[in-house]
């Protein structure tokens, strides 16, 4: 836009010139003086076309004064003063003549205020961060040169936001009667400039693709998937936090005397793509030297030095002396030096044409302190114990920051909090006590959900679920669910009390119906249980991930289908109802950081249930041995991936019975086993009479490897894509553990919804055993669908 108004010297000639015309009718001034000295003073000064400015505020900067004569340099330095407040168009100084002297009379001229300032035409950036960079605001005065100021930075603002065809353009309108004038900011951001390419030049150890996908850069080139992410957009703050990756990057790597010179920055002829060169001079790759520490020695300094990385030989790498420094102090901290100070100070040299880095190690580990208070912020719902229970360091105690980290963990696996920080806080005037905060950022941790389907087992169904992880902000447990479909009817509802009155003793119990028409039988059951459960690290600390549970279930099962009497296997007849009395006893171990959506850690569990007549009842009672063994692992990758793996093992001892406890035994399929096929569809099957009988089996194997994918689009919205694999089967009485594999594979979703968590995944079975799907082919894919779990 062509720039309106006149040029910066306005201002300062304006004022000479006012200056001069002054001094010109000086002399007839001076004439007058000459024929009458006594009137050669001046009588009075008086402001005119002033609108906003007080003519007290025009007086106190000038120097001529009532009843000092009259000065021709005193004029003109006034009229410059006043020209400088920039309040000012025009100044003008008259001298009215009478028999006691002069009148001065300063005949100003106001720059317009600024009436309102508005934008249009904005969309990519907030009207707000618009404002600010225009940076004019309504009543201050109006220049061209601030209205042009103002547009560059709001191109500039644009073009840091990629958009380096935008187009300001600043329209006026003036109220000569109050002598304002209104601005209004027309903006045309016109399309986003696309990152074409990333060039480096100088170049020699790593080529310009490494460097293009050195972890953490943010500026990506234009590419296919471009429209649904962020790669391809230039943002200037970002990439001057690119050029600090790659300088950390090559530090890392032992080239201390990087340099990266200023980036090249060019448009296409369209101005539609944008080409960014990166100079850089790499310089020697230095190694290490000595490593030595000084200081305050608490251990010889071998026995300091032995678990760090950084060893004579080795390449200078910036974070391994980072996590290095990090090891040390926090050995410091184990034994309460909560503020050690740990200083790795590098000496660099060349000897015998070699670049080499000798290490200073400086420790000085200050005072030992003690915990005052812990202090927990952030917390909206959960209440204070529910977080102090976890902590195992408490007040007055020595600090010990490996036991604040396992307090973090503890904090963190409850499933409360997207993130859990700690940080000591120097208490003022103490020396030997310092305060513990706790902050943490709570998540939802409650889900309702309402809806329907249809699946090739269940047919139509419609079901509802509310949980609650965290009822009431004490961390109990609370679940109630119901389903009803064509196939199946369902009812439950759970409580648990993890820590019973702030103990380690865990408290539950669950009530449910059920009504299930299987493959080819319809069973019908209902009961409850009750469970208790302690943490055995109060007994002995090696365990303090390992919990023990006992569980005392009552089940009362109606078998309505008879067909299975004519089943020469599983031997013997049903019996179409039957109670279950049973104790469970389990031990787990969980190292998992997160219990609803962990990314790392591992859980094992195992478990015995024991089913007999235990309260001595006269009606039948189903009476078998349970063993089940699980373990969970997950690894944290690169770029927030996360690696899953999973195995399950059952196994059913009926005890010498005749009756084959079709409703305990064991049927695969579904989300929570192969994914491939369709709930509670695979295990052994019999053929009587061209019909087909589903068995169960007494023996099951299951597992699982699953890759959760991280992308920037699906972050934003909490999904997680997964892909997985999954191998498995049921076995019958005469059949042997890994006689048979079933195998499939297929995709999914991991949605933490609003609602509460939400699974989708499609399964594609690989392989197919007639015997044990009762199939003639591989079908597929199936649906799961599976409402409150992640994982």
């Amino acid at each position: 836009m062509q720039r309106e108004g006149s040029s910066p010297w306005r201002g300062l000639l304006g004022a000479w010139a006012a200056a001069l015309l002054y001094c010109l009718a000086l002399p007839l001034v001076g004439a007058g003086a000459a024929h009458a000295q006594s009137s050669n003073r001046i009588t009075g000064i008086e402001v005119r076309g002033n609108q906003r400015t007080e003519a007290e505020q025009v007086l106190l900067v000038i120097t001529s004064t009532k009843g000092q004569p009259i000065d021709r340099e005193t004029i003109a330095k006034d009229v410059k003063k006043l020209f400088g407040l920039g309040l000012y168009e025009d100044i003008r100084v008259e001298a009215e003549q009478s028999e006691d002297g002069y009148r001065l009379i300063f005949i100003i001229k106001e720059r317009p205020a600024v009436a309102s300032v508005e934008v249009e035409g904005e969309d990519e950036i907030k009207e707000k961060e618009i404002l600010e960079a225009i940076d004019i605001s309504e009543n201050s005065v109006f220049t061209e040169q601030k209205l042009e100021d103002a547009r560059r930075r709001v191109l500039k603002l644009y073009e840091e936001e990629g958009y380096f065809i935008a187009d300001v353009e600043v329209k006026r309108e003036f109220d000569s009667s109050r002598n304002q004038v209104s601005l209004r900011f027309v903006i045309s951001e016109n399309a986003e400039v696309q990152v074409r390419r990333v060039e480096f030049v100088g170049n020699e150890v790593y080529s310009d693709e490494e460097l293009r996908n050195v972890t953490g850069i943010l500026t990506k080139e234009r590419n296919w998937l471009s429209w649904i992410g962020s790669d391809g957009k230039y943002r200037e703050e970002l990439f001057k936090q690119d050029m600090l990756v790659w300088t950390f990057f090559y530090h890392d790597h032992g080239y201390l005397e990087v340099e990266f010179g200023d980036p090249i920055i060019e448009l296409s002829r369209d101005r539609k793509e944008l080409f960014i060169t990166v100079p850089v001079t790499e310089g020697p790759q230095f190694t290490i030297g000595e490593v030595n520490v000084r200081g305050d020695l608490l251990w010889p300094a071998e026995e300091i030095l032995e678990p760090v990385e950084t060893k004579p030989g080795t390449i200078f790498s910036r974070s391994k002396i980072i996590a290095d420094a990090d090891k040390i102090a926090n050995r410091y901290a184990d034994e309460s030096y909560a503020f050690a100070n740990v200083t790795p100070i590098p000496r660099t040299y060349e000897k015998d044409g070699q670049h080499l880095v000798d290490l200073d190690v400086v420790i000085d580990k200050g005072n030992k302190f003690k915990v005052g208070r812990i202090i927990i912020v952030g917390n909206v719902k959960t209440r204070d114990n529910v977080i102090r229970r976890e902590m195992r360091l408490a007040e007055g105690e020595d600090y010990n920051r490996t036991k604040l980290e396992k307090s973090k963990q503890r904090i963190t696996r409850l499933g409360f909090f997207e993130a859990v920080n700690y940080s000591p806080e120097r208490i003022p005037g103490s020396y030997d006590h310092v305060n513990i905060k706790i902050e943490v950022t709570e998540r939802p941790t409650g889900s309702i959900n309402v809806g329907a389907g249809f699946s090739s087992l269940d047919q139509f169904f419609a079901q509802a679920q509310i949980s609650q992880a965290n009822l009431f902000g004490r961390g109990h447990r609370m679940e109630l669910q119901a389903q009803v479909g064509g196939r199946l009817q369902s009812f439950s509802f759970s409580f648990t009390n993890p820590r019973v009155m702030d103990s380690y003793w865990a408290l539950g119990f669950s009530v449910f119906a059920l009504r299930r028409q299987d493959v080819n039988f319809d069973r019908e059951q209902h009961g409850g249980s009750v469970s208790i459960g302690y943490e055995l690290s109060e007994l002995w600390e090696p365990l303090e991930d390992v919990s023990a549970g006992l569980a005392l279930g009552v089940t009362r099962i109606r078998i309505r289908d008879q067909s299975f009497a004519a089943l020469s296997t599983p031997p013997g007849t049903i019996n179409p109802d039957t109670l279950t009395t049973s104790l469970t006893l389990s031990i787990s171990h969980d190292t998992r950081n997160d219990r609803i959506e962990p990314t790392r850690g591992m859980y094992h569990a195992a478990s015995v249930e024991f089913a007999e007549n235990l309260f001595d009842l006269s009606r039948d009672t189903n009476d078998f041995l349970r063993y089940s063994l699980k373990g969970n692992y997950y690894y944290e990758l690169p770029l927030n991936f996360v690696l899953v793996g999973k195995w399950n093992y059952g196994l059913l001892d009926r005890r010498e019975r005749s009756d084959p406890l079709v409703q305990e035994r064991f049927f695969g399929g579904g989300p929570n086993n192969l994914r491939g096929f369709n709930a509670r569809s695979v295990g052994p099957y019999q053929n009587n009479s061209g019909q087909l009988f589903l068995l169960g089996g007494d023996k099951e194997f299951y597992s699982a490897v699953e890759l959760l994918i991280s992308t920037p689009w699906t972050d934003k919205v909490n999904l997680r894509p997964v892909v997985f694999f999954d191998a498995g089967d049921v076995y019958g009485d005469n059949e042997h553990l890994f006689s048979s594999i079933l195998l499939d594979a297929g995709v999914g979703l991991r949605w933490r919804s609003p609602l509460g968590p939400i699974r989708f995944e499609f399964g594609w079975p690989l392989n197919n055993n007639y015997e044990h799907t009762g199939r003639t082919s591989v079908n597929g894919p199936v649906f799961q669908f599976l409402i409150g779990q992640l994982n």
